[in-house]
């Protein structure tokens, strides 16, 4: 609507000069009525779907789902490396805005030895390779660090409007 009335008042001016465009304008500006913002704002809440909501975050700032989903089969490498670097970049500002991620091991790198005590939390550690049932039996095992892990210590997913279907990755796009 504002942008026929914006060309309504250019063509206004161009043919009929400035002082008939604003007697159109002081007219239409007395019948229209005060909009209250309050009455404008849509009601928002925490999505009842997060893993949506994720995926949604990760769809729209990265494309992920699309690279995801795409057959890359006949892509030459050097393709996928620069389609990657895009993807990338925008699924770590998702990262970075929305969790606060820290290692499960934060003081160890990767690849060096260490003590993995008996009574371990094997949501927190996994262990991998030559296991047997008297593995970490008595005092723990001794390993390499192959993966520090990850841990969520705050996520800060942004609300949506009330009524919004929270089950939509990604809208559908029309160009018209």
């Amino acid at each position: 609507m504002r942008l026929v009335t914006a060309f309504t008042y250019f063509f206004k001016i161009l043919f009929q000069g400035e002082q008939k465009a604003l007697q159109l304008l002081t007219c239409s500006d007395k019948q229209s009525k005060p909009i209250d913002a309050e009455q404008q704002r849509p009601e928002f809440q925490y999505s009842h779907s997060p893993a949506v909501q994720v995926l949604n975050l990760f769809q729209s700032n990265g494309r992920l789902i699309d690279f995801l989903k795409e057959d890359i089969s006949q892509y030459e490498d050097a393709d996928i490396g620069a389609a990657v670097r895009d993807i990338h970049a925008g699924c770590q500002q998702v990262l970075d805005k929305n969790f606060e991620l820290t290692s499960v091991f934060n003081k160890n790198q990767e690849g060096q030895a260490i003590s993995v005590n008996s009574e371990f939390d094997p949501s927190k550690i996994e262990l991998v390779g030559n296991l047997s049932a008297n593995t970490v039996a008595g005092s723990g095992v001794q390993g390499t660090l192959v993966h520090a892990g990850w841990i969520v210590e705050a996520i800060k997913l942004p609300t949506i409007a009330k009524g919004q279907n929270d089950r939509v990755v990604a809208p559908a796009q029309v160009e018209v």
